[in-house]
């Protein structure tokens, strides 16, 4: 290719992503290149090889096996990809959103089920808790891995795009996965993180010591909103020393995370029915330090509600553990959303939140409750990768090759966010709405919307450059070979006790 045709190519920006993947050092980047436009752009295959089906994957079905075998082969190695793979991802964030050091960057933590009940061969496989039980069940348990990611959200529309992917340990609790990825995106020196405030938004499952306190020593740009538990308790900060107990020294007044003073009734372990009384004192009765009442529209109807957002500053957590956090107050904000006509609550309970972090007064409460909404875009990015990207579908018998797969995944997402901008949005005739076209203001397209599009924007590029050299031969399996069984694995029952 000629120097003014390369110039031309590069105008395109799922073009430059390609040309950024070649230069990358990953091998096979041609056919890697070709995977990722096909995996972005899937609706039709239900599984990875029937993906070599579409028009962008110029190479044979036995080469989707080449991309994932090669993308790493060892787990030092994985590492490595992995590191090249978030440097290219946030490269793209980047350039598409403009961001510059020192800006906010909002984040949000989750994992995911992904069942394997029919891969054996498998290891380390362990009782998961899949979505979407029968209609007589509260649950279901499979077999599978919790897949934990972090995403970087609250931009551009209802996007949310990962930053790392990784398959959760049987060592490792969600929180303590979570933990590790938080860890190695701000020790990234090519990230550039150590001037931008970092706003981390996670579930409930977060809001524990283990999980708060080391990141509120290490990390002084880091702010975690989590979610807290309903009747969950907090304490006062102690003004003067007090004499007596460990307790009485560092904590003053507990306080439950409810709307109003109440008794609570529990049962004594070990003793059949019989219970006790706790008297439950609310948070309110402290005193909200900053209270805050705005209009939001929510839902596709725009209904309209009045949110009411109290803060409570400077409360503490108990030590747990061995983990320190006397020395680290944390703000609770409690939000209610009420009926503008009644003013009573559309919801049935009020939501609490923790903001953990040295950082935490420079995020209004306002934002809070905004960032945290969008924390929602997350459980949307799941639900494409396990349809569209084939999260579920993807059947291996190698655990190394389960790994790679979540990188590809990953670069796939990233692929679809520029084809969002540059696709049209395909509606079929019997989808089409009331309202004309020219009626609706513009938007940028969602991720499944852009999957859809974008087979159709892929056939006007020229991806002439992505094709394979021409055919040698190969040498092939010797007639004869006998290939052995596979060792079967066995479902981990419990993780092992700590010491």
């Amino acid at each position: 290719m000629t120097e003014v045709n390369y110039l031309e190519v590069l105008k395109n920006n799922i073009i430059t992503f390609c040309h950024q993947l070649a230069s990358s050092g990953l091998r096979r980047s041609k056919a890697l290149a070709g995977f990722l436009l096909s995996l972005s752009s899937n609706t039709l295959a239900r599984s990875p090889v029937a993906l070599s089906l579409n028009a962008c994957f110029q190479h044979q079905y036995s080469s989707i096996f080449d991309v994932i075998d090669s993308l790493s082969k060892t787990k030092k190695e994985r590492n490595h990809t992995q590191r090249k793979v978030r440097r290219i991802c946030f490269e793209q964030f980047v350039e598409q959103t403009q961001f510059t050091s020192g800006d906010r960057l909002y984040l949000s933590i989750d994992v995911t089920p992904c069942v394997k009940s029919f891969s054996p061969t498998l290891e380390d496989r362990q009782a998961i808790v899949a979505p979407n039980p029968g209609p007589h069940q509260k649950y279901r348990l499979e077999e599978g891995y919790n897949l934990s990611f972090v995403n970087v959200g609250n931009f551009d529309g209802k996007w949310s795009l990962p930053l790392d992917a990784r398959r959760g340990g049987i060592d490792q609790t969600s929180s303590a996965c979570g933990l590790a990825q938080i860890d190695t995106l701000l020790n990234d020196q090519h990230l550039g993180l150590e001037t931008s405030l970092v706003v981390l938004n996670a579930d409930n499952g977060y809001a524990n010591v283990p999980f708060l306190q080391p990141l509120y020593e290490q990390h002084d740009n880091l702010v975690v909103i989590a979610r807290l538990k309903k009747g969950s308790k907090t304490y006062t900060k102690v003004g003067l020393p007090a004499t007596g107990g460990y307790h009485r020294q560092f904590y003053g007044e507990v306080h439950y995370n409810i709307l109003a003073s109440d008794i609570k009734k529990r049962k004594k372990c070990g003793k059949g029915d019989e219970t006790y009384s706790v008297a439950r004192t609310s948070i309110s009765e402290a005193g909200a330090d900053e209270t805050l009442r705005f209009e939001r529209k929510m839902g596709r109807s725009k209904r309209k509600v009045d949110v009411l957002v109290e803060r409570f500053q400077d409360r503490l957590l108990k030590s747990k553990g061995g983990l320190i956090m006397k020395d680290k107050p944390v703000d609770i904000i409690r939000i209610q959303y009420l009926d503008p006509e009644n003013q009573q609550g559309i919801y049935r309970h009020e939501m609490y939140l923790i903001i953990s972090g040295e950082r935490r007064g420079e995020v209004s409460s306002k934002e809070v409750q905004q960032s945290y909404v969008s924390r929602s875009d997350l459980e949307a990015f799941f639900r494409v990768g396990k349809q569209r990207m084939l999260l579920n579908n993807f059947q291996t018998c190698n655990l190394l090759h389960l790994d790679n797969y979540l990188l590809l995944v990953q670069l796939a997402s990233w692929m679809s966010y520029p084809t969002a901008e540059e696709a049209t949005r395909c509606i079929n005739p019997w989808e089409r709405y009331a309202q004309k076209e020219e009626c609706v203001p513009p938007q940028r397209l969602s991720m499944a919307q852009s999957i859809r599009a974008a087979a159709a924007y892929y056939a006007t590029l020229d991806l002439r450059h992505l094709s394979p050299p021409q055919r040698t031969g190969g040498t092939g399996r010797a007639k004869g070979t006998k290939v052995s069984r596979r060792k079967r694995h066995r479902r981990v029952r419990k993780r092992p006790v700590k010491g």
